[in-house]
């Protein structure tokens, strides 16, 4: 399940359109523990390749494409992989690696199943219909610590740079991420994130859990960094009938962040700053099942509340679906999806 997603306030035009980092968070994964910018929240960045475990003839029997619009391919003996549900891309192999081929002519690899873990199935480069040339640089850790995008023609190049805690309870989570352009080969930074995690010492979060995501442009007048503003985020601690270890709780947005600061209340102290008095300002706040599916969606500081039911058919007369989910909205109206 996928509750919510960080995006940029700024997006960028030109050779850098669309290099912006961003990340969602993700209720339902295998494991909750664990993920560079903190438990349970996925960068979407960049897209990957799912191997699965079964194999025929020494190749993964079902390989799924992550993010860049999706797409899965099955394994024919003889012929290689062959897209499915109609997808038009083409998966093809490349000694350690894949590559896919897109209808629009872009090309992008991807590190084959045969490789360490840690890197199986990640974006290593790409080429883009217009012969824009992407190259992701790994660290020894097997972390992506660069994205490098280069004109075919001008020779100028849009970056990202990820920055790693490099000891500490922290070690290797994502600290920073700096956009950068290079034009007539001077460097110019113009955008970055920062992050900061919790440490599990208090009832917000446990240890590394995101706590905050602050997003910064760079002023050309100035030559220093200007806030866009910081987003902050609480969880739940334990499990319980409506919350689990990591899931997400309280999400306060930026608005709200300056709101409680122009008002003297520090968001990030607990003691100060209750979960009761959180909520008054917190744009997002999220109850779960026993599925870690959303039971109780609680929007705009409290205003807006939609209420979910499911249950999963018994096959009885009459009942010729699965599962059944029942939305009650915040003016009291339903919505039945089955």
């Amino acid at each position: 399940m996928i509750l919510r997603s960080i995006a940029p306030q700024f997006r960028g035009t030109g050779l850098s359109t669309g290099l912006n980092h961003r990340l969602r968070y993700v209720a339902r994964l295998s494991t909750n523990d664990g993920g560079a910018n903190g438990n349970s929240w996925v960068i979407t960045r960049l897209p990957y390749l799912y191997y699965s475990p079964d194999t025929i003839g020494g190749m993964p029997a079902l390989v799924i494409l992550n993010g860049a619009g999706g797409a899965r391919w099955e394994w024919v003996p003889g012929t290689g992989y062959v897209g499915l549900y109609g997808t038009r891309r083409h998966l093809l192999v490349d000694g350690m690696n894949l590559r896919m081929l897109n209808p629009d002519g872009g090309v992008m690899t991807f590190v084959g199943p045969d490789t360490a873990s840690s890197r199986r199935g990640k974006l290593s480069g790409a080429v883009s219909p217009s012969d824009v040339v992407t190259v992701i640089a790994f660290d020894s850790n097997h972390n992506a610590i660069s994205e490098t995008r280069t004109d075919p023609v001008s020779g100028d190049q849009a970056m990202l740079l990820y920055t790693f805690a490099p000891s500490g309870v922290h070690l290797g989570r994502i600290t920073r991420v700096e956009k950068r352009l290079v034009r007539s080969g001077v460097e110019h930074p113009i955008h970055r994130w920062l992050f900061t995690y919790h440490s599990g010492a208090d009832s917000a979060g446990s240890l590394n859990d995101l706590k905050t995501a602050e997003e910064q442009v760079m002023e050309e007048a100035s030559g220093s960094w200007a806030s866009l503003g910081t987003r902050y985020f609480r969880y739940y601690k334990s499990n319980s009938g409506i919350g689990f270890t990591h899931g997400l709780r309280y999400v306060l947005e930026a608005d709200g962040y300056a709101r409680m600061k122009e008002l003297g209340i520090d968001p990030e102290n607990v003691s100060q700053t209750t979960d009761a008095v959180l909520a008054g300002y917190a744009a997002e706040s999220y109850e779960y099942d026993s599925d870690r599916r959303h039971s109780k969606v609680v929007l705009r500081a409290g205003t807006e509340t939609t209420t979910y039911v499911r249950l999963n058919s018994d096959g009885a007369v009459g009942r010729n679906w699965s599962r059944r989910e029942i939305a009650t909205r915040p003016d009291g109206s339903t919505l039945t999806t089955y």
